[in-house]
């Protein structure tokens, strides 16, 4: 009888940390609650006496070198050099017709960046720019027709690239994965948008 209050119990805080009623990944969390520690480690010595948050930090980095590699094979065949560009062309695709600043709030890049590789997006013939009807100092852009043939081709590799980067983790694993990398999306996204009001550089010592 204990062992199903206690079950009941774990699975109440299940739904309530995750808001999800999933079985399965429900057994994943249990795994990780239940299960022995493990003692994770990196090949530097020194990441691994850091902590956690260093370790963590030291991993994800290293992917992102992987993901940017994978990304240049992605793009090789088209007029793409990052993913810096595919979120300008995909963002322009949803605002339709978007100013340059909004396009520079919604990719999250910094201005000159942003900036110059519409510029470059535009000489190529990916987007076009245009007056503003009712503002004539606004710019807007928009996607030409040869940019909205490449959009098509870009999705389909973005999806072959998304199933590249989840490797071969399982399904339960990445149900378990999911929640964690939406939970530290939000957190950054949040502090992103008080980037302007609260110091972040000196709150976090960088």
């Amino acid at each position: 009888m204990d062992s199903i209050i206690q079950l009941i119990t774990d699975y109440k805080a299940f739904t309530e940390q995750l808001h999800s009623e999933d079985l399965l990944l429900f057994g994943e969390w249990l795994k990780q609650k239940y299960a022995p520690p493990t003692n994770y480690t990196t090949d530097e010595t020194e990441v691994n006496e850091a902590g956690l948050d260093v370790m963590a930090s030291y991993l994800l980095g290293g992917l992102t070198s992987y993901v940017e590699a994978w990304v240049k094979l992605t793009y090789r065949d088209l007029p793409i050099l990052s993913l810096g560009d595919f979120a300008i062309v995909k963002t322009v695709q949803y605002l339709q017709q978007p100013r340059k600043k909004d396009i520079m709030n919604q990719t999250i890049m910094e201005r000159t960046t942003c900036m110059e590789s519409i510029k470059r997006l535009i000489k190529i013939g990916v987007l076009k720019e245009y007056n503003d009807e009712k503002d004539k100092r606004v710019k807007r852009v928009l996607l030409t027709s040869m940019g909205e043939d490449m959009v098509a081709k870009l999705d389909q590799k973005m999806m072959n690239l998304s199933v590249l980067l989840m490797g071969d983790l399982s399904e339960i694993e990445k149900k378990s994965l999911l929640p964690l990398l939406q939970k530290l999306n939000n957190f950054h996204a949040e502090l992103y948008q008080k980037k302007d009001s609260f110091d972040i550089k000196q709150q976090y010592g960088l």
